[in-house]
């Protein structure tokens, strides 16, 4: 339930099932009484999340059982000299689209994403891309099916530029496991990841259901030790509506190898002994005018 927000002019076009968002973000760590600058506006919070300028246009189409989008994002990233003086921006242009297809009890779901430019640091990215397939199979009213891939490239190149893909605005919890090994920036410009999934979701009863999702997780890249495994995540959700309000719980363990603890730069014998995280939430959406006009 973690989105992002931005500060930013956007136009909104939508007509029929076609929509448009094109939008331009700038900041600055600088006021002048009066006016606008074209000096003295260096943004000095610095992070791949914190962009001194950003545009982008998104589009996206619906048809009967398919739908569509397109994103063209470009981020500017403030630099600095060796003085920490101002020293110009650096672009990066995020490029892709997504595609969800449904018919029947079967579902499909691709995403396809591509890097370009300079990041923070003036290092130049190459290659760097995300492609991933989601697959869902409705078995039976009471049984839902998933299998999926996700592939991100991972840091292939030599000082100064880079072939890992960085998700700009990634979700707490929703991709690549509950337990956010590596995702949200803990997972930037490293090996990468491959990212391979299964699902079930069963109708409990009329009220409850049962999310149980197993993840095996890889470098794209090789580690120094030529280790490409990282290990197995088990996610379980369950979940039970009540007269006004919901109760979810949940709990997830990992299960590391060697190659997640030369990942993290910690030995076993110095890691926690177990991995995991258990959590419950009460939701309520209070309805704050009953009945009808």
């Amino acid at each position: 339930q973690q989105g992002r927000n931005h500060d930013a002019g956007l136009i909104k076009y939508k007509k029929d099932k076609f929509m448009l968002d094109v939008a331009l973000a700038f900041n600055q760590d600088y006021s002048n009484p009066t006016g606008f600058v074209n000096a003295g506006t260096a943004y000095n919070t610095t992070g791949f999340f914190s962009y001194k300028t950003m545009q982008y246009a998104y589009l996206k189409q619906s048809w009967a059982n398919l739908t569509g989008s397109l994103l063209l994002m470009n981020n500017g990233f403030q630099e600095f000299d060796t003085t920490s003086n101002p020293d110009g921006v650096s672009n990066l242009q995020t490029l892709g689209t997504h595609l969800n297809y449904k018919k029947g009890s079967f579902g499909a779901a691709l995403n396809a994403f591509f890097q370009t430019g300079k990041r923070q640091g003036e290092v130049d990215v190459k290659g760097a891309h995300l492609l991933g397939l989601d697959l869902t199979y409705k078995a039976s009213p009471k049984v839902g099916l998933g299998a999926g891939i996700e592939i991100i490239s991972g840091n292939d190149g030599s000082a100064g530029e880079t072939g890992a893909f960085f998700p700009l605005y990634g979700t707490n919890h929703k991709f690549n496991g509950f337990m956010d090994y590596f995702y949200v920036g803990n997972h930037a410009n490293s090996i990468g990841l491959v990212d391979i999934h299964i699902s079930a979701n069963f109708k409990l009863s009329e009220t409850s259901n049962l999310l149980v999702k197993a993840l095996n997780f890889s470098g794209e890249q090789d580690l120094p030790s030529g280790e490409k495994s990282l290990g197995t995540e088990i996610d379980l959700v369950f979940k039970k509506k009540f007269k006004g309000y919901t109760l979810v719980a949940g709990y997830s363990q990992m299960f590391a190898s060697d190659g997640m603890y030369e990942l993290k730069g910690i030995t076993e014998d110095a890691a926690a002994s177990g991995q995991n995280w258990g959590w419950i939430m009460l939701v309520i959406k209070p309805k704050f005018i009953n009945g009808t006009n």
